[in-house]
């Protein structure tokens, strides 16, 4: 979750921007997107990536059953995006989530 492999408008693989372009990868302050994690980092400090990453992980445990997940570049990710994810994934149940 902490890089995409294209970013920008007109990078015709970068399916985020698409959404929103440039608001899902971060930049610095030059505008030049940030790599440091070897390509496009993403920039978990805006609100809806975090909700993207939160909201795919907690998908892939009720509807795939995963039931964890590493984070090679956890570093890379607002500590509010981890622990909001972690929390989420706490509140799940077998009675309620399956």
């Amino acid at each position: 979750y902490n890089h995409t492999l294209a970013a920008g408008p007109t990078n015709g693989q970068s399916v985020l921007d698409k959404v929103v372009p440039g608001y899902y990868h971060r930049r610095n302050m030059d505008g030049h997107y940030e790599n440091s994690t070897c390509c496009n980092n993403t920039a978990s400090e805006n609100l809806m990536m975090e909700r993207l990453i939160v909201d795919d992980l907690v998908h892939w445990a009720i509807d795939y059953k995963v039931d964890g997940f590493r984070f090679d570049l956890m570093g890379h990710l607002m500590l509010r995006t981890v622990t909001r994810a972690r929390d989420a994934l706490a509140g799940l149940t077998l009675e309620k989530d399956g």
